[in-house]
């Protein structure tokens, strides 16, 4: 694995964070096929190697949106996600064994970040910009479409599904957001297999006009 080089502001500002020892999160979505042990360990054996130190998560809870935004009901979404997420965690920890890193931590949604009073009043904020900016409020629905799209049971609406579904990437984005304050570090880096365009254009102030120099984003892969 290695970081893909590309063009802009955005990949200047987070190679410089990195070299200022910013940290790197490695968000494993529950139910992305990405995410298989094998990758999970080369993942975190580059990021323990190339950053001063990495944080691991599998956003269990928030997933629960996404399971009930495809169809199931609540109580087999929140088993689902719960067990999806356990095995993300059993393969990120096999990968910290394998690996022998010393500067990887698995962050527990429930107790390390959805209680935080930091994460919360995040959460309004980046809730209340989905009400009140309308570009803002596209980019979310139209990225939340694309991870849903083919994956609806036949009695589900797309537009049903997309309502249910945003709750999981606002979830994320207002973690990210907050994310140096709720680990008490200067700045982040997301890295990822792709181009993330609606988190990349809002560290670089699209929506708000206030861009995120503690923020960063690479594509690792």
């Amino acid at each position: 694995m290695k970081i893909q080089a590309t063009q802009g502001e955005l990949f200047d500002n987070s190679k410089k964070l990195q070299k200022n020892s910013g940290a790197a999160i490695i968000w494993m979505s529950v139910g992305n096929s990405y995410f298989k042990r094998e990758t999970i360990t080369q993942l975190i054996k580059f990021a323990s190697t190339n950053f001063s130190k990495v944080f691991v998560l599998m956003p269990d809870k928030p997933a629960v949106h996404t399971y009930k935004a495809i169809g199931y009901s609540q109580n087999k979404a929140e088993k689902k996600a719960r067990l999806t997420g356990n095995n993300l965690k059993n393969h990120a920890l096999h990968a910290i064994q394998t690996t022998k890193t010393n500067n990887t931590y698995i962050i527990d949604w429930q107790t390390e970040i959805s209680t935080k009073n930091i994460y919360q009043q995040e959460l309004k904020k980046i809730h209340d910009l989905y009400e009140t900016n309308a570009l803002f409020r596209q980019k979310v629905r139209r990225t939340t479409c694309e991870v849903l799209e083919g994956k609806l049971k036949p009695d589900v609406t797309l537009t049903a599904a997309i309502n249910e579904g945003t709750h999981y990437l606002l979830s994320e984005i207002a973690f990210l957001s907050a994310s140096p304050k709720i680990l008490k570090i200067n700045s982040t880096i997301y890295i990822y297999h792709k181009k993330w365009e609606i988190y990349e254009q809002f560290i670089k102030g699209t929506f708000t006009g206030l861009p995120r120099n503690n923020l960063g984003f690479l594509v690792v892969k």
